[in-house]
């Protein structure tokens, strides 16, 4: 059963000298003692306080040592417990409320910025050089790079806040730390005033003096009501992601309003602590999030067979969603422009044609070495002799089949050179737009779909060229390799490049076996029990019924035994 603490702080006191009024005390003298207590409560247990003769707090002199204490990251506890103190900072109570008051008069969303003394310094000393740079805090020097020295940022939560802001107020971070958590502060201005009333006291986003009075949180608007308003908890509307959308605001919603949209449906992990119901007029217009992200892929993906296909080893896709983008959500903002993505989509091009511009060089130098060692008998007519000559002086003999797949090599590396020459010389090193206007033509209704696949021919041929190159290697190679090497190599290449499919279907072919096995078990048990019924059961019975038969006469002629009865007394 979860309990909620209260938490009651007492800040000061006016004019408690009026409730005094023996002549003989004096007045300004007396130290006040404030007790309280919970009201109705089974455990009586009292909580007192002593003020000071000007009526104000104690615990607001009390200091607060602040220490930077570096831990090693190290596996031992010996040195994990090795801390080592890097900066420290005292400061009091009433100086900390000082300083927020004061920058909250100049920026309410900013933090109190604590100058930390590097190394430990303990002491008056301490102490004295914590005040002077506490006068100097609010305004603190910077470097020559324009960033404040060591500090701590810290936003103080006076005793007029609630509860939970006081458990929000309580993380304290780096320069770095940003306003996420100072925006979820979403507590209603607060009432002026006090009241000596144990319900008021008890309230704690009540102050308790004008001069307390919480500004408004910006994140909401203040309300038109009077009297004390019950807080309402704010969540964070879950929204899509969305492109170009860092500058769009994030919407917030009360824990009211989104209690109403989830009556029907409610979520396993809803927080629905501390919410009241309160506002029967609370407005209930909310607006719906928008995936207005989803409208340029949608219509994208709907795409024709042979789109599809295209998408496959083209930049087709890229294209057509740039485009969509361009076409619609460019005309209903002009601040979003797609100009950068086709110049990313231009680059990888021009790279990819650079690189098969290489690579088909490559090609075409080992076709020829090819074309120089081969035996040129099966193409001139020589004597047989100059014949055996030309076929000794090669290292492999290469007959027609071999000689075909290299000549097909050899005319796709040379097509491949044309057309990645031409790429390059038309539209390489150009501006991205003359590359869009030499891509897309206006007068073509698909213009994507012929550049996408014209832009990829010289990539096609390179992998013709290379596949009819290994052909050509394989052919020739395999007729002067022996078959165990052959079959060795095939093997061993075979099981590591496909072993997940030779195990999985090793595992299909073994679930069958046992499948069948089983199966076969089964029909055969089943069968022997068929025939063990119908031969030995019949057997068993009739020889049963003739042993049973001698016994049941004997028991019929065999006379009752006679009753003896004793000697009758007269």
């Amino acid at each position: 059963m979860q309990t909620e603490t209260w938490r009651v702080s007492i800040v000061r006191s006016d004019d408690l000298h009026l409730l005094l009024r023996q002549t003989n005390v004096n007045p300004n003298g007396w130290r006040p003692l404030v007790s309280l207590t919970a009201k109705g409560s089974s455990d009586r247990t009292y909580h007192e306080t002593t003020l000071g003769c000007d009526g104000q707090c104690p615990n607001s002199k009390s200091g607060l040592d602040m220490q930077i204490i570096h831990i090693p990251q190290a596996k031992k506890k010996a040195r994990r417990l090795n801390r080592t103190v890097l900066g420290s900072c005292e400061y009091e109570m009433g100086e900390l409320y000082k300083l927020s008051k004061d920058q909250a008069e100049h920026d309410s969303k900013q933090p109190v910025i604590l100058t930390i003394t590097q190394g430990f310094v303990s002491g008056s000393r301490a102490k004295r050089r914590s005040r002077k740079e506490s006068n100097a805090s609010s305004s603190p020097d910077k470097n020559k790079n324009g960033r404040v020295g060591p500090a701590l940022h810290v936003k103080l939560i006076p005793p007029g806040r609630s509860l939970e802001d006081s458990v929000l107020a309580r993380t304290v971070g780096l320069s770095s730390w940003p306003e996420e958590r100072r925006s979820n502060d979403s507590d209603e201005p607060s009432e002026k005033g006090s009241s000596s009333d144990s319900g008021s006291e008890s309230e704690s986003s009540h102050t308790l003096h004008d001069d307390e009075e919480l500004s408004p949180s910006p994140s909401q608007p203040s309300s038109p009501e009077s009297g004390l308003r019950k807080r309402r908890r704010v969540r964070r509307r879950i929204t899509g992601y969305a492109c170009d959308s860092d500058g769009v605001e994030e919407k917030w919603i009360s824990q009211s309003e989104s209690e109403s949209e989830r009556e029907d449906s409610p979520s396993p992990g809803y927080d629905n602590d501390e919410i009241y119901s309160d506002d029967s007029h609370q407005d209930h217009s909310i607006s719906k999030p928008t995936w207005g992200w989803m409208d340029h892929v949608i219509p994208v993906l709907e795409l024709e067979w042979w789109e599809r296909v295209l998408c496959h080893f083209t930049f087709y896709r890229e294209f057509k969603i740039v485009e969509h983008e361009e076409m619609n959500l460019s005309s209903n903002d002009p601040s979003i422009t797609t100009h950068n993505r086709y110049e990313r989509l231009y680059q990888r091009l021009q790279v990819e044609w650079t690189y098969v511009c290489g690579l088909l060089i490559g090609l075409a130098a080992i076709d020829a070495a090819i074309f120089a060692i081969s035996s040129p008998s099966s193409s001139t007519n020589l004597p047989s002799e100059a014949e055996a000559d030309l076929s000794s002086s090669t290292l492999f003999p290469v007959d027609s089949l071999a000689r075909s797949a290299v000549s097909l090599s050899t005319i796709a590396t040379a097509l491949g050179l044309l057309c990645d020459a031409y790429f390059l010389l038309y539209y390489g090193w150009v501006s991205v737009d003359t590359f869009l206007t030499r891509a897309r033509p206006a007068s073509s209704s698909q213009s994507w779909g012929y550049f996408a696949l014209s832009s990829r021919i010289p990539t096609i041929c390179m992998l013709i060229s290379f596949i009819f190159l290994v052909v050509f290697l394989l052919i020739v190679a395999c007729d002067a390799a022996p078959p165990v090497g052959l079959w060795f190599l095939g093997v061993f290449v075979g099981m590591g490049m496909w072993m997940q499919y030779v195990v999985r279907l090793g595992r299909i072919l073994g679930k069958g076996i046992r499948w069948v096995v089983k199966g076969v078990s089964n029909g055969a048990r089943a069968v022997g029990r068929g025939l063990r019924g119908m031969f030995v059961y019949p057997s068993r019975k009739e020889s049963n019924v003739g042993k049973d038969i001698p016994a049941a006469e004997a028991a019929v002629t065999r006379p009752p035994p006679a009753m003896t009865r004793g000697p009758l007394h007269t």
